[in-house]
């Protein structure tokens, strides 16, 4: 999805530009500036003429998700954090979809995610078993530098298929549907 769809898309939802920084990895300056332009917030003032330090809040957790349907595969880009508050929303998400799309592989896009803990990888390791009684399979794509320690921890890989690069992700894709 574009960056700029998914900053506005956040910051519509009332998320700060601070957080939008820390899920999306990128500059607060720069979100900031992206906001500005998109004419989101007009009461923001201009980083040049404003002179005063930024300190780093506490990010409140959220989970927000973008759905892209593919002829081959569905994509669910996840961002924000996968704690066990957001297990509920998780689970319905993923079980919409799978009602929905007749497509066998499921895309997870985990780049946005700031943290993520035990108890929702389980929850997706679960989920994973189950779709693949029937056929299915889940794809967890791009994870953020800041979560492969807790997927390795968890030992999400025997499971999940973890996809890194966009390459790899399309060579497994094309390699699967070439199977079919």
């Amino acid at each position: 999805m574009n960056i700029y769809h998914r900053i506005y898309k956040l910051h519509q939802k009332n998320i700060s530009p601070q957080q939008i920084a820390a899920t999306t990895n990128m500059p607060l300056k720069s979100v900031k500036s992206i906001i500005r332009k998109l004419s989101l917030d007009p009461t923001e003032k201009d980083p040049k003429k404003e002179k005063r330090a930024e300190t780093e809040e506490e990010l409140t957790p959220y989970l927000d998700s973008h759905i892209t349907r593919q002829h081959t595969h569905v994509t669910i880009d996840f961002s924000g954090f996968f704690t066990k508050e957001f297990i509920p929303q998780l689970l319905k998400t993923i079980d919409q979809l799978t009602k929905r799309s007749g497509t066998p592989q499921i895309v997870l896009k985990v780049t946005d995610i700031y943290e993520a803990d035990a108890e929702t990888l389980t929850a997706l390791k679960r989920i994973a078993k189950g779709l693949r009684k029937s056929g299915r399979n889940i794809i967890l794509f791009s994870p953020s530098d800041r979560i492969e320690k807790q997927i390795e921890a968890a030992h999400v890989e025997d499971t999940i298929t973890i996809i890194g690069t966009k390459a790899a992700f399309d060579k497994y894709i094309y390699t699967l549907s070439s199977k079919a």
